[in-house]
């Protein structure tokens, strides 16, 4: 009985030798892969204060006429603020006029009617963007200033609010309703006007059926194109449904058709450029994972004429999807340009990378060398990918070299999280 208990202890103290190495090496990997790459970017880059710009400061080239504002994050109050900070600087030195948001394209002609005098007040508008993230007094803002600068503007200076996303198709089938005097159509469009939809039910097959015989006999341009954004919201789910990888490359192919149809309607009324807000991953001018972004789609159609903002920041507090609602948690790049936002007294900064040159040692090694950037979506907390998060932060991040991405980039240094309307 003796050498039983023995030999019980022996394996017992193997088996927890085994755990305190295994949770060692954990540790190890945790520190070497998440925390020791972000105490290497806090290393002050010399000469980096020469670079460092304000917001008020953003040039745009004559030639460029689509910008592209990225966000290193959806559930941060300074990306959402910066939307409204860049486009008011722009349409008072850039000769910007219009701002295409990522949101869905029918949801953006609502928003447009009312920054044009239309009922109702701005927070009413904000909440018809199916995407909650955009449920924020800082949305809110922008479109109340976009109202308020329309009230103020003549006709030809007024802006314009665009959507580009495809994803939710409620908003585009309410404007066809309106738009058409075919009561059998409108009937008919009900079902896709409903927030949740099914392929399967037959009255929806049916309704994207009739948005099909509608295209041909719409004359108004929004109304077509809304009409076009409901059909491809319909091949993309039809055809790709569960395939990731295929849906967003489809939906950034489509993004970036839209962003081209508004650049072209916005030149034919005589504005130069037009801003365009979106992620990260969507405005960046290379594609990753062997997928073409919208960013990279449109860098390839328009050269030069499309300039590249993204986004970063050295530690976050995320607001994102966690259970049924949604938390903040923490996490950190290892980029060394956002970790210099520290530096200033507003802990942020515009950096234009055409203004560095091999001459600025540090500074230009950073920009031209890879660097492990945030990069957080919308994926849903659990604790099993928040464990992940930690073990391997390098799903927090998107390693690649900061030049080869973005023309120019806006580094903060604490993000802080959105806050929603409703308190969720």
């Amino acid at each position: 009985m003796k050498k039983q208990i023995g030999k019980g202890r022996i394996v017992l103290r193997v088996l927890l030798g085994l755990l305190l190495s295994g949770a060692l090496l954990v540790a190890a990997a945790v520190f070497v892969t998440g925390w020791l790459p972000v105490l290497r970017a806090r290393k002050k880059l010399n000469g980096i204060e020469a670079h460092q710009k304000r917001i008020e400061q953003i040039a745009v080239p004559e030639t460029v006429r689509i910008v592209a504002l990225g966000e290193a994050t959806h559930g941060n109050r300074e990306f959402q603020e910066l939307k409204k900070t860049v486009l008011a600087h722009l349409v008072e030195t850039g000769g910007v006029r219009a701002f295409a948001l990522e949101a869905d394209f029918g949801e953006g002609l609502y928003i447009d009617a009312y920054i044009h005098g239309g009922d109702g007040t701005a927070e009413d508008a904000v909440r018809l963007l199916s995407y909650p993230i955009y449920h924020t007094e800082s949305m809110v803002e922008l479109v109340r200033w976009m109202r308020d600068y329309n009230d103020r503007a003549s006709d030809a200076q007024k802006l314009s609010f665009y959507g580009i996303d495809l994803q939710n198709p409620p908003c585009s089938a309410r404007y066809l309703i309106e738009r058409t005097e075919d009561e059998t159509a409108k009937e008919a469009l009900l079902p896709l006007t409903e927030k949740k939809l099914s392929l399967s039910d037959p009255a929806v097959q049916n309704a994207f059926a009739a948005v099909k015989e509608l295209q041909d006999t719409l004359s108004d341009p929004l109304a077509a194109r809304a009409a076009e954004n409901l059909m491809r919201c319909y091949e993309m789910y039809s055809t790709y449904g569960d395939d990731r990888g295929g849906l967003f490359a489809f939906r950034d192919r489509c993004m970036a058709d839209t962003v081209a149809w508004i650049g072209e309607r916005e030149a034919e009324k005589g504005n130069a450029r037009i801003l365009l807000a979106a992620h990260n991953d969507h405005i960046a001018r290379n594609g990753f994972g062997g997928i073409d972004s919208m960013g990279s789609l449109l860098a390839e159609r328009y050269g030069a004429a499309y300039m590249a903002i993204g986004t970063d920041y050295f530690r976050t507090d995320c607001n994102i999807p966690d259970g049924a609602g949604r938390k903040n948690h923490r996490f950190y790049s290892a980029n060394p340009l956002a970790a210099q936002a520290r530096l200033l007294a507003d802990g942020r900064y515009y950096l234009d990378f055409a203004d560095v040159t091999e001459r600025d040692g540090d500074v230009y090694r950073a920009v031209h060398s890879a660097a492990a950037m945030g990069d957080l979506g919308e994926d849903r907390y659990t604790p099993l990918n928040g464990l992940l998060m930690l073990v391997y932060p390098k799903l927090t991040r998107r390693t690649a070299v900061p030049a080869k991405l973005y023309d120019a980039m806006i580094l903060v240094d604490r993000a802080t999280p959105l806050s929603l309307l409703d308190g969720k």
